[in-house]
């Protein structure tokens, strides 16, 4: 599967409107793309809510999309 399908894949399950219209602004207001990285890490931080969620938990989460996913890709992430 080609990067752009994936992409594509990812934001119409977790963004079926693309919507997130704070997720938008803050990335455009950092002159930022919206990566499927990005997007994933953005839409497990909203469904933890007021519960918070540790960049570890964040990664068991996403190796069900990314087996391969390692600590350092879920901090880089954050740290945008």
């Amino acid at each position: 599967m080609n990067n752009k399908l994936h992409s594509e894949l990812i934001k119409k399950a977790m963004f079926p409107d693309l919507g997130c219209s704070e997720f938008r602004e803050l990335t455009a207001r950092k002159a930022m793309r919206i990566t499927p990285m990005r997007m994933m890490v953005y839409h497990f931080i909203r469904c933890a809510e007021d519960k918070g969620i540790s960049a570890y938990q964040i990664l068991d989460q996403l190796k069900s999309y990314n087996p391969n996913a390692k600590p350092t890709t879920v901090y880089r992430t954050l740290d945008w």
